[in-house]
């Protein structure tokens, strides 16, 4: 039997704070911008002022073209209620043409007072001799790296500053330092015996939603379904369901399928035996955004599952389905 236990997820002190790092203090090397390498002076309080003054031009700026933006789009809205179909057909491909172009002169175009190259998808700011490149990434462009690998290439700039989530930050740690230090406690109790034993385990990120709650049933392994990858029937119905890590080379066999299977044959809670001893840092159920597309069209839920779910060692996960 699985004894009541809290399921509880804590937030790690490196997360409680900005995902950004430190920058270094003092202006580049070698000024880029043309106007600020005939500045004289980076005093803070010349900085401040400079500051103020571009915040104000900035807002100014972003007021008006929001108030064009607002009055060319009620416009457009406004001459569709006489256009005829075709005049609407012509209209669309003329904006998508208008779009294709826009994108292809921003590419070939870079800021007017920038003596360097940078891609469209890099935003530039200097104020006081402070230069700031941010480039805009998505995880599935292969376009992103090399927009990332031209704006170091020619902006050589002085610090460079990646935001980084803690699983993909555990991912480049050095493998002696690969211990899990946050994991979920598990008692375990045997019918036969009073004596509980405690077993460490990774939990699934969606396990932060029963924060607080205590959940205990009846471990049950079933060896025809031993991945859990078909249905678990009506057996498994107010259990914790004991199941073993992949079983197929497809979307099928993820974290959150599994739980989410589980969760419709109306389960308490999911435990996982991993193939080896050592679990991992970070939490489970991570992935990209072209997996979570194909894990929700598959599941039919744009939700995270409803049970929560573990991941043992193979040696606890062993002993355990011994007992079941």
């Amino acid at each position: 039997k699985l004894s009541g236990q809290s399921w509880q997820a804590r937030q790690s002190d490196n997360m409680s704070g900005s995902p950004w790092g430190m920058i270094r203090q003092g202006a580049l090397a070698v000024p880029l911008n043309q106007q600020d390498a005939h500045s004289s002076s980076c005093g803070e309080p010349e900085a401040t002022g400079s500051q103020k003054n571009f915040r104000q031009e900035s807002w100014r700026h972003y007021l008006a073209l929001f108030a064009v933006d607002t009055l060319s789009f009620l416009a457009f809205l406004g001459a569709l209620n006489f256009m005829s179909d075709r005049a609407f057909q012509i209209c669309f491909i003329l904006i998508l043409v208008v779009m294709a172009l826009w994108r292809l002169v921003r590419l070939r175009t870079p800021p007017v007072d920038l003596n360097v190259k940078i891609p469209y998808s890099c935003g530039f700011m200097s104020i006081s001799g402070k230069e700031l490149f941010l480039v805009a990434t998505v995880h599935i462009s292969p376009a992103a790296p090399r927009d990332v690998r031209t704006v170091i290439t020619e902006a050589r700039p002085d610090v460079v500053m990646i935001e980084l989530d803690e699983e993909r930050l555990d991912r480049l740690r050095p493998d002696e330092s690969q211990i899990p230090k946050d994991l979920q406690p598990l008692e375990i109790r045997h019918e036969l015996d009073a004596h509980a034993s405690t077993i460490m385990a990774q939990r699934a990120l969606w396990n932060a939603e029963r924060v607080g709650q205590r959940i205990s049933g009846v471990v049950s392994f079933d060896e025809k379904n031993a991945h859990g990858l078909g249905s678990f029937g009506d057996a498994a119905c107010g259990q914790v369901v004991l199941v073993r890590r992949g079983g197929a080379e497809s979307i099928e066999a993820s974290f959150a399928v599994k739980a989410h299977r589980a969760a419709a044959a109306g389960t308490k809670a999911v435990l996982v035996i991993d193939d080896g001893e050592r679990l991992p840092v970070y939490r489970l159920g991570g992935a990209t955004l072209m997996s979570d597309l194909k894990i929700a069209l598959h599941v039919r839920s744009l939700s995270w599952p409803d049970v929560p779910l573990l991941l043992l060692s193979r040696s606890d996960g062993q002993q355990l389905q011994d007992a079941c």
